[in-house]
């Protein structure tokens, strides 16, 4: 349970974060959820609709009912996780060439 003093102070904190005010601000903010294109159904495109049909069938090449819908399911899921891996290694190059740019001269980077 939070106390009185807890309460107030969470309070003060969300008065200062209540999301974007102007018009750009909102539709900037409006975009940050299609920068990865994650967002977007992975079936909304025909041609990798087609590449789920297709593994879905050689996962499970003469099933019927459930059989299929849990081939497909998995495919889509096979699909979907090769997608989050590509937007992962994208975003990890962009900090890594982010980080070079910034770098000074003689500047090392230390993992330890």
């Amino acid at each position: 349970m939070a106390t009185d003093k807890q309460i107030a102070a969470n309070r003060r904190n969300g008065a200062l974060s209540r999301g974007p005010k102007t018009a750009a601000g909102k539709a900037r903010s409006s975009r940050n959820a299609l920068k990865h294109g994650l967002a977007i159904p992975i079936n909304r495109d025909r041609a990798t609709a087609r590449k789920i049909r297709r593994a879905a069938r050689q996962i499970v090449p003469s099933a019927v009912g459930d059989a299929i819908r849990n081939a497909q399911i998995a495919a889509e899921a096979n699909f979907e996780l090769a997608r989050v891996r590509a937007a992962f290694e994208a975003a990890v190059a962009r900090m890594s060439i982010s980080h070079m740019s910034n770098a000074g001269p003689g500047d090392t980077c230390s993992t330890g």
